[in-house]
């Protein structure tokens, strides 16, 4: 009778064995699919783990942090509170996975991050619509450079490019309107030119010439090379 007790008490004891090491073996198998950001399969490898030990407080914290990380798996079609928040659920269970925790704390920092990245753009709108509104070309033109690198595909920037789009229209606008008037003042320049009127015709054209924004180009080479023949024609009569 009392070998077949020691044999009993033998096997149970190997049983809880087999448990015991089942159950870690479980947890590592999820540690190393969330290494992988891979939570569904973690996520199979807990219940697991639960199966053996349905109280087990550590496995239970395994599961209720797998269960927001599972929600952040596609950050594309997240907004950045959301990842927030479900970052800081995370954080906020005690036990569970150390490497999660670590993910959910790169996550925040990321976050971080891009909302400041969303912040400078947004004071670079606000700067462009100042610049709109007092037709200053050459600020209008340096606040649209830094928003035209925006990702129009990122998540937090949508509202940022969408505006963008709609003040480059503007931008557009403004300076179709000042070319137009700038080459009016260029082709009255050429009439002055041809009656030999040296004087008034680099007084139109040199302001032109001076002008910083990169928008005018086009009719500054035109006037350059008014300026050009200007001078050129001034020579031959003194030469004369």
């Amino acid at each position: 009778m009392g070998t077949l007790l020691l044999l009993a008490s033998g096997a149970c004891g190997y049983f809880l064995y087999q448990n015991q090491q089942l159950y870690h073996h479980s947890l590592e198998q999820a540690d190393e699919a969330i290494a992988k950001k891979d939570y569904r399969n973690a996520a199979i490898h807990v219940e697991r783990a639960l199966f053996i030990k349905k109280s087990s407080k550590e496995a239970l914290a395994y599961k209720e942090q797998l269960e927001p990380a599972m929600t952040l798996s596609d950050e594309s079609n997240l907004d950045l509170t959301f990842i927030s928040l479900q970052s800081k659920k995370i954080l906020q269970i005690p036990q569970g996975s150390a490497e999660l925790k670590a993910q959910a704390r790169a996550w925040q920092d990321e976050v971080a991050r891009l909302t400041e990245e969303k912040k400078e753009l947004q004071n670079n709108l606000m700067e462009l619509q100042t610049a709109l509104k007092q037709n200053n070309v050459v600020k209008a033109e340096s606040e649209l450079e830094i928003l035209n690198k925006a990702d129009e595909q990122a998540t937090h920037l949508s509202e940022i490019c969408e505006q963008r789009n709609t003040l480059a229209l503007e931008f557009e606008i403004l300076i179709t309107k000042q070319k137009e008037q700038l080459q009016k003042e260029v082709n009255k320049a050429k009439e002055l030119l041809t009656v030999g009127n040296y004087q008034e015709a680099t007084a139109i054209i040199t302001p032109i010439i001076a002008k910083e924004a990169k928008a005018f180009a086009d009719i500054q080479l035109e006037a350059k090379k008014l300026f050009g023949i200007i001078q050129q024609s001034e020579k031959i009569e003194q030469a004369m």
